[in-house]
């Protein structure tokens, strides 16, 4: 476990790390309106990508891990499976193109050139994927994790190519082809070395019929949780005359924003199985888990948020420089406060599959997504990106009070009001104390609002007692002995 968890986890830093100085390095070189044409064709291609894969990826490790025999079959159906949702998946994005250049701001020549071939890449990344997968049912994770590193590197040095010789976002877009094309042909090659890839190597139809039918509901859950953050991109770029900028504007701060989301994957995954068990053995037990494990994880975004929203200005002039400037620090500073409300969802999110109402997840998305969709459509052409930062947050807000519906239906609800006054009147203290010391300099203000958060918490006892115990057991172990807490 530790090899194909740690392995993945320490290379997956690594990479983002690598994105984000590329992201700096072409954020520079397009600029805002470039940049955001950029962004619009990995928003569509994204949702392509999804479809296309259907969960097979998935289904493949699952099967195919409790019969190994059974892997040659299993990875040629999924493959010509890919092709099919494929090819459905194309329908909608062409149909987008189509209805888009009837409108009055229309993709352009460009961006429909990079949709479609990031598209043709994606379908490729969807075979590799299913090649990828026979490295986790063998437990060997750590190959489809080094060779992500591979492809993260070339995907870098030939954009930075790609750039220089002017190709601009177009040419970013056909190295994802060739960077999905060598990341295939390695994979194929060390899968067929390692493992025995037993037939028949023919069309299964019961099997392909199977494979459809459950991956149907992984592909809805993972679609809507897509739409639900990137469908502003869209419509940002469709609403307004200067979209492609606005979305370039935009889109700069949601890679700050992206960054700081492998504080709650890692934590949830950490989570997961302890709480799993907690439910299975005492349903108090884990109910107190729940509640601590989202304490937790307010009381580290509420100052994330808060410290962030006075460096929102240098951390956007670093990544784009100052063509980004004011606007994607405006962006910057109002998305950062859905993460209090994100945070808090990607806890319950692991919850509800742990309580087993996985099914209910579909339709606490399905409202969320409706919300935005409704909210952005109608004040997005007034108040642009403002509005779409805006809806982020009370989307994120939507969602929670579904999820605690839904557990409220298993007794397992909690009392949102007590969880959240102390750790929100404690932030806007803090906000308060580095707004004034703001106004004599930005280090005096971080200063400031270290000393009063971390103050506070001891000093309105924030964290209680019996919960030492719950942090500690998803709290590193280094950490657990400074504060003195039983692991």
């Amino acid at each position: 476990v530790a090899k194909n968890s740690g392995a993945p986890m320490l290379l997956n830093l690594f990479n983002k790390g690598i994105d984000f100085v590329f992201a700096a390095f072409y954020l520079r070189v397009l600029g805002p309106a470039d940049a955001g044409s950029f962004a619009t064709a990995i928003a569509t291609a994204g949702i392509f990508e999804i479809v296309a894969n259907y969960g097979l990826n998935i289904l493949l490790i699952r099967d195919v891990s409790q019969d190994r025999s059974q892997a040659g079959r299993f990875l040629f159906n999924s493959s010509v499976l890919r092709m099919f949702t494929a090819l459905v998946a194309a329908l909608p994005i062409v149909v987008y193109v189509f209805v888009t250049s009837q409108g009055s701001n229309p993709l352009s020549p460009a961006e429909v050139a990079a949709i479609g071939l990031m598209v043709i890449g994606m379908v490729i990344s969807g075979l590799a994927l299913g090649v990828a997968g026979l490295f986790y049912v063998h437990e060997q994770a750590e190959v489809p994790a080094a060779m992500s590193t591979v492809t993260t590197i070339l995907k870098v040095g030939l954009g930075v190519a790609v750039l220089l010789a002017g190709f601009s976002f177009v040419g970013l877009a056909a190295v994802s082809i060739i960077v999905n094309l060598i990341t295939l042909v390695l994979l194929a090659v060390l899968a067929a070395r390692r493992f025995e890839l037993h037939g028949p190597w023919t069309l299964d139809r019961p099997l392909m019929r199977g494979m459809l039918h459950r991956g149907f509901p992984l592909m809805l859950i993972h679609l809507l949780q897509t739409i639900f953050i990137s469908i502003d991109v869209l419509l940002l770029r469709q609403l307004l005359p200067n979209g492609e900028t606005v979305v370039g504007w935009y889109n700069s701060a949601w890679k700050w924003f992206n960054a700081l989301q492998v504080i709650p994957s890692y934590f949830t995954l950490a989570l997961f199985p302890i709480i799993s068990r907690a439910i299975a053995e005492n349903m108090d037990a884990a109910r107190r888990m729940y509640r601590t494990s989202l304490k937790l994880m307010l009381l580290l975004a509420l100052p994330i948020a808060a410290f962030t929203t006075f460096v929102a200005t240098p951390l956007i002039g670093i990544l784009g420089g100052r063509e980004f400037l004011p606007q994607g620090a405006i962006a910057l500073q109002i998305i950062i406060w859905s993460i209090p409300f994100g945070w808090l969802n990607s806890v319950t999110n692991y919850v509800l599959i742990a309580f087993g109402l996985e099914r209910m997840q579909p339709r606490a998305f399905v409202i969320a997504v409706g919300f935005n969709v409704i909210f952005n459509w109608i004040f997005i052409p007034r108040y642009s990106f403002v509005a779409a930062g805006v809806v982020t947050i009370l989307s994120e807000v939507v969602l929670m009070v579904v999820f605690a519906y839904f557990l409220r239906q298993r007794d397992a609800g909690i009392d949102w009001l007590r969880l959240m006054t102390r750790p929100f009147l404690l932030i806007s203290i803090t906000l308060l104390v580095m707004w004034l010391g703001y106004q004599v300099h930005l280090l005096l203000a971080l200063a400031l609002g270290t000393i009063t958060y971390f103050g506070g918490l001891a000093l309105l006892r924030i964290i209680e007692p019996e919960e030492h115990a719950a942090m500690a057991a998803v709290l590193p172990r280094a950490i657990t002995r400074r504060l003195g807490w039983a692991k």
